[in-house]
């Protein structure tokens, strides 16, 4: 038989729980208005990437998107098996630091535009806001990863 868990902390941190709420509603909005405007965020995303990776750039934004679908089920408590949530926790990191990463580059080719990262019709411009808008998802998937641990391991 297989185990099927609800979830890996401990639903009695009511914090945690709404921390992880909180971080589940910043992905959702993320990629529901990443999905809404798909096609110009291949153009907003093409800006901010070298002009080398231009024929890979569906492919980028599409792994984009998939990764933050599968991240949502670290945050809720939904049945999955341990392999299941263990790919959700993966992915749940991987959503800021792959936007970290697509602004780091985009930093360090000198390029001034906006980040596609709430969809590519609303316009934030790379600086301060998406950086922090990112870090604080990275904050949140961190706290939420550390009780996850200390609460596995009693």
């Amino acid at each position: 038989m297989r185990k099927v868990t609800a979830h890996l902390y401990k639903r009695s941190d009511a914090f945690v729980e709404r921390l992880a709420y909180v971080a589940a509603f910043l992905i959702t909005i993320m990629l529901v208005s990443q999905l809404f405007s798909y096609d110009s965020m291949v153009d907003s995303l093409g800006v901010l990437l070298p002009a080398a990776w231009a024929r890979s750039l569906p492919v980028i934004l599409a792994l984009v998107v998939v990764v933050e679908l599968f991240a949502l089920p670290y945050f809720l408590p939904i049945a999955l098996s341990r392999l299941a949530r263990i790919c959700a926790a993966v992915c749940s990191w991987l959503v800021p630091l792959g936007w970290m990463a697509i602004m780091y580059i985009a930093l360090g080719n000198g390029v001034q535009a906006s980040v596609p990262l709430l969809g590519g019709h609303l316009d934030i411009a790379l600086g301060v806001v998406p950086v922090c808008l990112v870090f604080i998802l990275l904050v949140f998937v961190g706290a939420i990863s550390s009780f996850d641990a200390k609460s596995r391991r009693s």
